[in-house]
């Protein structure tokens, strides 16, 4: 099944990704990159969702054609800025518990 997340508007620019850069050793693009993954990763987690489902740092690697170690090194220097163990932090605030009907969009 499809599902939809959501990104904030100064996403991009959050100051948490240059230090998860700096501390990982790799640059921004790719922090953004695994990052994007977690969240579609999260949100298709039906038991529970914004918490990680059967992740893999070599899939990854393999989709953004990146070493497995840089993931690996990416995914541990999120560890308490936007992860806490397999969960996304801040996942509730962002991430709607429903998804918007079309109607819905259409009067915003």
């Amino acid at each position: 099944m499809t599902h939809w997340v959501r990104l904030w508007g100064n996403m991009p620019n959050d100051l948490k990704w240059r230090v998860i850069a700096r501390h990982s050793g790799r640059p921004m693009t790719g922090v953004l990159a695994v990052f994007i993954h977690m969240m579609t990763n999260a949100g298709g987690n039906e038991e529970a969702r914004g918490t990680l489902h059967k992740w893999d740092d070599e899939v990854i690697a393999v989709a953004l054609d990146i070493d497995t170690e840089h993931v690996a090194a990416i995914r541990l220097a999120m560890q308490g800025k936007i992860l806490d163990g397999d969960r996304l932090t801040g996942w509730e605030k962002r991430q709607p518990k429903r998804e918007d009907s079309s109607a819905e969009r259409t009067r915003a």
